[in-house]
This record gives C-alpha cells, sequence and structure tokens, in this order.
C-alpha cells in the first residue's frame, strides 16, 4: 500500500521542489487509497455472501467514530 502510494504520488505530482509538499501528498493519496481499498472489501463481502448488514454496520460505525471522537 505504502508503494502504490508512493508510485501515485510521483506520478501525480512528479518532481516538487520541497519535501513538506511531498509528504502532504503521500498522506493524501494514502488515506484515499485506504478508504478505496476498505469499502472496497466490505462491499465485495456483501455482494458475494448477499447480506448488505456488513455495508450498513460499517457505515453506522464509522460515522459513530467520528462524531463521537
Amino acid at each position: 500500500m505504502i508503494y502504490l502510494s508512493e508510485l501515485l504520488t510521483n506520478f501525480l505530482v512528479g518532481d516538487i521542489e520541497t519535501k513538506y509538499d511531498k509528504v502532504a501528498y503521500f498522506y493524501i493519496v494514502y488515506k484515499v487509497l485506504s478508504s478505496i481499498l476498505f469499502w472496497g472489501v466490505i462491499l465485495s463481502i456483501a455482494f458475494f455472501t448477499k447480506n448488505y448488514y456488513y455495508v450498513v454496520y460499517s457505515l453506522a460505525l464509522i460515522l459513530f467514530r467520528k462524531y463521537t471522537g
């Protein structure tokens, strides 16, 4: 995941002069990729098992965690 994030950051940003900017872009790409991977796994489990409670449960937990700290 880190390697893929580095590749995408280098592809999207290219050669950036400050290291701080590159680290910030890397963090954004890493967070987006991890979110996509998480939802991809949850949705594929729900799709293959025909049980959509995984999606509702995960969404409820994420929203609960987001607003309660």
